[in-house]
Order: C-alpha cells, then sequence, then structure tokens
C-alpha cells in the first residue's frame, strides 16, 4: 500500500490516531504536571504559540496547511488560486502578531503590506520578517492605514485579523476589540477584484464571552452586509474559520479550497492532525479540572 492510500485508508488513519492521541496526553500531563493552578487562557495561549511556530517553519502544504483548516492562519493555496484567477498584485494583512501569516503570504505576493497595533508586536514581527524585502510592515490602527493603502487601487487580497485577544501576549485593542467593519468601510470599493478574508468567523456566529465585549464584535449578517454594499457581485461564504469574500467568478477557486481540506494533505500532515487535535482537546479538558 502506498502513501497515497495510506492517507485515505480509514481504518490504517483510526489506529494511528488512536496511538498518536494516548502519546500526546502523556507528553501534556507531564508537561503541565508541575504548573499549579493552571489557567485555560495559559494553555490555550500556548497552544497558539505552538500552532503559530508549526505554521511559520512547516513547509506549505502539510502542517501548515493542515493548521490553515483548523482555523488561524492564512491558506497560501487559497490566496495562490485567487491571485491566478483575479490577478492579485498585493496581500494586505491587519493584525501582524508575530509576523508569521506575513511570511506565508509573502511565497504568493510580490508586495505584502503587514499591520500592526501593538509597539511589542511590531517590533518582534520588523526581526521576524527582516529577511523577506517584499514584506513591509506598519505600525497603528489598521483602519488609518487601509484608508491610504485602497487609494492605491490595486488588485488585493486583505487577510483581517486585527481582533484584540487577551489570550496572546502583548495584543492591543481592548478598547476597540474588533475592528472589521471600519476596516472593510475603510477600504471601501477599492478594486472590483479585491478578496476579503476574515479570521475566527466562530466569534461573529455567536456572541463572545467575557473578558471579550460583545458590543464591540459585528455578527456575521453585518459582515455579510457590509461586503454586500461595497461589492454587490462578491460571493460570500464562510470555510475552514474563514469569513470570505471574492468576486463571483472566483466562487470555484474558494469552492475547490472547501471541498477538499484534508483529503490531499500528505499521510504526515494527517498523523500530525489527529496528534494536535488529541493534544488540545486534552489540554482544554485537563485545565478546566485544576
Amino acid at each position: 500500500m502506498g502513501l497515497r492510500e495510506l492517507a485515505d485508508n480509514d481504518e490504517f488513519a483510526r489506529r494511528y490516531r488512536e496511538r498518536l492521541d494516548s502519546i500526546g496526553v502523556a507528553a501534556v500531563r507531564r508537561g503541565f504536571h508541575s504548573i499549579s493552578g493552571a489557567r485555560r487562557s495559559f494553555c490555550l495561549n500556548l497552544v497558539g504559540v505552538c500552532s503559530s511556530y508549526a505554521i511559520w517553519t512547516c513547509p506549505a502544504g502539510t502542517l501548515g496547511s493542515m493548521l490553515v483548516a483548523m482555523g488561524g492562519a492564512v491558506s497560501p493555496h487559497l490566496a495562490s488560486g485567487l491571485k491566478q484567477e483575479l490577478g492579485l498584485v498585493r496581500a494586505v494583512e491587519t493584525g501582524t502578531y508575530r509576523g508569521w501569516s506575513a511570511r506565508r503570504l509573502a511565497r504568493v505576493f510580490p508586495r505584502v503590506v503587514t499591520i500592526e497595533l501593538s509597539p511589542q508586536l511590531h517590533q518582534t514581527a520588523m526581526k521576524t520578517l527582516r529577511d523577506l524585502p517584499n514584506v513591509e510592515c506598519r505600525l497603528g490602527r489598521s483602519v488609518d492605514h487601509l484608508s491610504e493603502l485602497a487609494h492605491e487601487r490595486v488588485p488585493t487580497l486583505y487577510w483581517l485579523d486585527a481582533h484584540w485577544s487577551p489570550l496572546f501576549e502583548a495584543s492591543a485593542g481592548e478598547a476597540d476589540q474588533c475592528p472589521v467593519l471600519d476596516e472593510l468601510k475603510a477600504i471601501g470599493p477599492g478594486d472590483a477584484a479585491d478578496c476579503f478574508l476574515i479570521d475566527d468567523a466562530r466569534v461573529f456566529c455567536a456572541s463572545p464571552r467575557p473578558p471579550y465585549d460583545p458590543e464591540h464584535w459585528p455578527t456575521l449578517a453585518e459582515i455579510f452586509d457590509t461586503i454586500r454594499e461595497l461589492h454587490p457581485g462578491h460571493y460570500l461564504t464562510v470555510v475552514s474559520d474563514i469569513v470570505i469574500g471574492v468576486p463571483a467568478g472566483a466562487k470555484h477557486v474558494v469552492d475547490e479550497f472547501s471541498r477538499h481540506p484534508v483529503r490531499h494533505w500528505p499521510l504526515a500532515a494527517r498523523l500530525a492532525r489527529y496528534l494536535l487535535l488529541g493534544v488540545l482537546r486534552r489540554v482544554q479538558r485537563w485545565a478546566g479540572e485544576r
């Protein structure tokens, strides 16, 4: 049986999922056993950092793409497909964090602009991305920079992820936790080929819990309505925790991305997915029992 057959063999995957899950549980318990009173936020922050590191270091098509399907990262495959279909010439990101998504976008686009509100995270990202001449890091409110960038009227992929989070160190913007509607309005009609990818779709489907302020977070319907007002012909959907708005002519690119999120991963990526998901479930469960 070849690797492709193994990757699609459900019984093989089930056995390895059980084995990797048990290994992951043991590792998690060993790692957190010495931490008294470990909090859920600490565990989630640790998982987020580890996931982001994997996205940064893994090549496209392996663990990085796997984590995209779990949410929290821009897909270079979707970005590349939209670029080829629509002739996009740049990517603009809000919420640089540590620069890992910008690095992945830089593999696809000749120009990437990433905007971060936190001075500390901006400095970290500058160091992380200093080897990439096609990435421009900007500091400040995303709305202010987007207004300027949109005036250039060039086909752009917008990756909007400037949401405040208490789970990540140095995250800024608690007074305006989710500026996504203002970001969309700042971009305005822009170019007809502009594409919008908005992270964390789940928090727009239901009001987030404290310490988030529900008043700061728009509903999914409000996001759809805003994009429709600015781009009446855009196709709108949600895939893998990402709100997607693209010209109708690129619908087939999104369909292909959403139709086969797992089957085309290499075997190692599928097995790693089972391990990571198992660890995530057990860490959250174990942290809640502490």
